[in-house]
């Protein structure tokens, strides 16, 4: 769960909460300059960055930079050391707790109520005998009269539903409402609403994901009103805006067809505008969702490459400064994984060792020959699968492999095949991370043996 937590919840509620944020202000801009409304798909798009990783989308370099690595085996006990690593703060592994927590209780609450709103639908429902308009008889979705409403709602994303208020109205306000509330349906509103009610549960601690929750409802009403009165005349929309006023103030469960006070003067005056800037809606709509898809996949990148090692950063490691102490036989050692040379991060700053960037699969080696100290999945998740070797007066630990090839206590060879290199435990990437000690203390001997690897790329 810490894993969870800390390497894709939290980065995906920052990507998202970006994406979202810079979606927001374009739309401020673009309304000014008379774009109108964004679509309520644009939203969706901004708010996938909360419930969909970017892994494997971006660059590897990008995803090992920030690697994880780092977190240096909290809590754990290096075998055949004497130097035992920092305990993780209380706050690494509360937080994802506190964070389950809520997810649990908000998602229970919410079921709960919509299970009792259903129970009481189907109680007091009846169906209702008036017919689809003529040109929405293709959306497949059933009409009931409900006691006690005052405003017609559609609510069902499988078996889609339009609910009428028991008293009647006037013909004009019966086909405003049902055009309105079956191009919720036929316009995929209610996914939205979901998708974007999923998305502020999963990050219920952001205040930018509920604001975002709350957005999408007034962007769906927005379009639904577009669609209804683009092929309508001026009096038509007229007429429509009267009902809106009329039926203004109603409470309803779903997508209501009146909402009061700020948002129903916003959409009164959208319906001026209904259908006349077609070309500068277009506009407004490809710049803001291609900012938004910018400034969310370089939030990612920043998020991945950057955040882990900062949250994990444990007292053993910010006070574990790089030191000169050198293997006796410094010549001997070999680079572990041949073929792969970029290193993504270096030793320092709170990081034990050295990533080396490379594909998911590729054979680690042994850096020396010696015998396997331990090879397991690290009972604290931040190494994951890993190997430690002790070649006498030095030890070698190669971690977050995908597979490993030995067991501890076998002999092995220089140069051979002991894991295979992944991703797991603390990761974002596909790498190894290679840690040296010399005498039970931590070695920056690799950037003195293999100096060709840690020069700086060429601009």
């Amino acid at each position: 769960m810490n894993v969870l937590f800390w390497q894709m919840i939290l980065p995906l509620g920052v990507t998202g909460g970006c994406a979202v944020l810079v979606l927001w202000l374009c739309s401020r801009a673009a309304r000014r300059l008379g774009g109108g409304s964004l679509p309520p798909r644009l939203l969706a798009g901004a708010m996938a960055f909360y419930l969909f990783p970017l892994k494997g989308l971006l660059p590897a370099r990008v995803q090992a930079s920030g690697a994880a690595a780092a977190i240096g085996g909290a809590g754990r006990v290096w075998a055949g050391t004497a130097v035992p690593l920092a305990q993780a703060p209380v706050w690494t592994w509360l937080l994802p707790r506190l964070w389950l927590a809520g997810v649990g209780l908000l998602a229970a609450a919410f079921a709960g109520r919509w299970l009792w709103f259903r129970f009481r639908l189907a109680r007091l429902r009846r169906p209702a005998e008036e017919t689809l308009p003529p040109e929405l008889e293709s959306v497949r979705a059933a009409l009931y009269r409900l006691p006690g409403l005052t405003s017609p709602f559609a609510c069902g994303l499988l078996a889609p539903c339009v609910y009428l208020p028991e008293q009647a109205l006037t013909p004009m306000q019966l086909r405003h409402s049902l055009s309105h509330e079956l191009w919720h349906v036929r316009a995929g509103h209610l996914w939205y609403k979901a998708f974007a009610l999923a998305a502020a549960l999963l990050h219920w601690y952001s205040p930018l994901a509920w604001a975002a929750c709350f957005w999408m409802d007034a962007l769906c009403e927005l379009d639904c009103d577009r669609r209804v009165a683009r092929s309508m005349t001026g009096d038509e929309r007229r007429q429509y805006g009267a009902t809106l006023v009329q039926l203004a103030g109603a409470v309803s469960q779903g997508s209501g067809l009146s909402h009061s006070g700020r948002q129903l003067a916003h959409r009164l005056a959208a319906l001026r505008t209904a259908g006349r800037t077609p070309r500068r809606r277009a506009a407004a709509c490809l710049v803001c969702g291609a900012m938004a898809l910018l400034v969310g996949c370089g939030a990612a990148g920043q998020v991945q490459a950057a955040s882990a090692p900062v949250l994990f950063q444990t007292a053993q490691a910010e006070s574990a400064a790089p030191v000169q102490a050198q293997p006796e036989e410094e010549e001997g050692y070999i680079w572990p994984v041949p073929d792969y040379t970029y290193v993504s991060r270096r030793m320092g700053d709170g990081h034990r060792g050295t990533d080396i960037a490379a594909e998911e699969g590729a054979d680690i080696l042994a850096m020396q020959g010696g015998t396997v100290v331990t090879a397991e999945y690290d009972p604290n998740a931040a190494y994951g699968y890993y190997v430690v070797l002790n070649h006498g007066t030095a030890t070698t630990l190669y971690a977050h492999c995908k597979e490993l090839y030995v067991e501890p206590g076998q002999q092995v060879e220089q140069g051979q095949a002991i894991a295979a290199v992944g991703s797991s435990g603390y990761s974002t990437g596909s790498h190894c991370h290679v840690e040296l000690q010399v005498n039970g203390v931590l070695s920056d001997a690799l950037e003195q043996m293999f100096p060709e690897a840690f020069r700086e790329p060429q601009a």
